[in-house]
């Protein structure tokens, strides 16, 4: 792709040929793109300079990543795609360096060791605070007291007064 992109971009004589050469290994965006640049009359227009950034983002992309390609229409059996993907990546991860251990290992703590920590630090940040002296006064005895004998309700039952009618003249 890095070639043909740099044959389209020196527009040389066989540029669209080349083009027709990648279009089956490649996606139609890309070979849509890669006309765009073809066919631009300047390399300052936006479209020209935002296509070129596009196709050097997918070169990019392919040269970094580790893509596994399978035409599942040809492999019939699932065992036999399983296994060809097994293969393919044993084979890709050979080409993986190994990490080198570190001389340090890291500890871990323990459960243990992490308890007395929240202890200690819940006892340097907590303050404290001693009742205000209003505080004080509403918690006090008599207070609560009085508070108490103001939310009782004292309700008079009276019997039913006469109505009137004469019922109990005298």
């Amino acid at each position: 792709m890095r070639e043909t992109l740099d044959c389209v971009e020196n527009k040389e004589d066989d540029w669209k040929q080349n083009i027709k050469d990648i279009s089956e290994d490649f996606s139609e965006d890309i070979i849509d793109t890669l006309g765009l640049i073809g066919r631009a009359k300047s390399t300052k227009s936006q479209n020209y300079q935002d296509a070129v950034k596009l196709i050097n983002a997918r070169i990019v992309n392919l040269e970094s990543n580790l893509h596994i390609e399978i035409d599942m229409e040809r492999i019939e059996d699932r065992s036999k795609a399983l296994s060809y993907i097994g293969i393919e990546v044993a084979d890709a991860l050979k080409l993986i360096p190994t990490p080198q251990e570190e001389e340090e290992v890291e500890q871990t703590a323990t459960v243990e060791e992490i308890a007395p920590e929240d202890k200690q630090y819940f006892e340097q940040t907590r303050v404290e605070v001693k009742p205000s002296l209003w505080q004080r006064i509403k918690n006090s005895k008599l207070v609560r007291a009085i508070s108490y004998a103001l939310k009782v309700k004292v309700v008079l039952q009276v019997p039913a007064l006469p109505e009137g009618r004469g019922e109990n003249q005298n």
